[in-house]
C-alpha cells in the first residue's frame, strides 16, 4: 500500500551465477530488475531499476579467510545511474 492506502503492484527478478576455480577464486555476476509500481510511470522513488553486479571472491583459507571485490551499476529509468565498488574482508576462527 502507498501513503494514500491504495494497493501498489510491483515486480522484480534477479539471476546470479558463480563458478569456483581450484577452490581459490570465484568470479560471479548478477543482474536484477525492480519496478516498485507497475501501474505508474517511474519517477522519483517509484523509478524502475536495473542492477548489474560483477565480483570476485578470493578464498585465502577456505571460508575462514577471504577477500571479496564487487562492482555494481544501478541504472534507473528516469535518474542518473550510480556505480558502487566494495572491497570486503572476512575472517573467522
Amino acid at each position: 500500500m502507498n501513503a494514500a492506502g491504495a494497493a501498489v503492484h510491483g515486480h522484480g527478478f534477479y539471476a546470479a551465477v558463480a563458478y569456483t576455480i581450484a577452490d581459490l577464486l570465484q568470479p560471479c555476476a548478477r543482474v536484477g530488475y525492480f519496478d516498485p509500481d507497475m501501474d505508474q510511470e517511474g519517477t522519483g522513488t517509484s523509478d524502475e531499476l536495473w542492477q548489474i553486479d560483477a565480483g570476485l571472491n578470493w578464498f585465502i583459507h577456505k571460508h575462514e579467510a577471504k577477500l571479496q571485490l564487487s562492482y555494481s551499476r544501478f541504472q534507473y529509468d528516469e535518474r542518473t545511474p550510480n556505480n558502487q565498488v566494495i572491497l570486503a574482508a572476512q575472517v573467522s576462527y
